[in-house]
């Protein structure tokens, strides 16, 4: 057993002593004390405070990921609650209101919205104002070649009854 100081170490002999028994000679290097591994908890701090701050980021910007692949007015009325804040074309409307999701236009207002903003811009929803035309859901051509059809119609039916008349006398 190796010779111990008033202080628990081994003392020089017995150093050499196990220097000795380990085949390394006389070399008088100094022994490197083993040391506990260090506790980590700063570094896992860290890193879940990262991590934490970075799940609220992701959780606390869907509207402006979610709308980053929709139409401008979409985007637009999704983004402020229903409401547009700026004005767009009736192509841009349209395109809007061809190219919404599904979730947006059940769950929002959004369809409506762009549908109200597409009405009066091509001059069908106006405002109160009585002045403008009343307008047709058919066209033109369609109404003048259905009235040339009644009143050829109407031309030959008047035609078959003076016939008829005429070979019964």
């Amino acid at each position: 057993m190796p010779d111990r100081d008033p202080r628990g170490r081994a003392s020089a002999g017995a150093e050499n002593e196990s220097e000795d028994r380990c085949g390394q000679g006389e070399s008088k290097r100094p022994m490197k004390r083993r040391q506990a591994p260090q506790n980590n908890v700063a570094l896992v701090r860290k890193v879940l405070v990262v991590l934490t701050l970075g799940w609220f980021c992701a959780l606390a910007l869907p509207a402006a990921a979610g709308a980053a692949g929709l139409a401008p007015p979409v985007a637009d009325c999704y983004t402020h609650g229903g409401q547009l804040t700026h004005s767009y074309t009736a192509a841009q409307l349209r395109h809007g209101l061809a190219t919404m999701p599904a979730d947006i236009r059940e769950y929002s207002a959004c369809y409506d919205v762009l549908q109200r903003a597409l009405l009066a811009k091509i001059g069908r929803l106006s405002g109160g104002d009585s002045a403008g035309g009343g307008g047709s859901f058919l066209p033109t051509w369609l109404i003048v070649l259905l009235a040339v059809l009644v009143s050829g119609g109407a031309g030959f039916g008047a035609l078959a009854v003076r016939n008829r008349r005429a070979g019964a006398a």
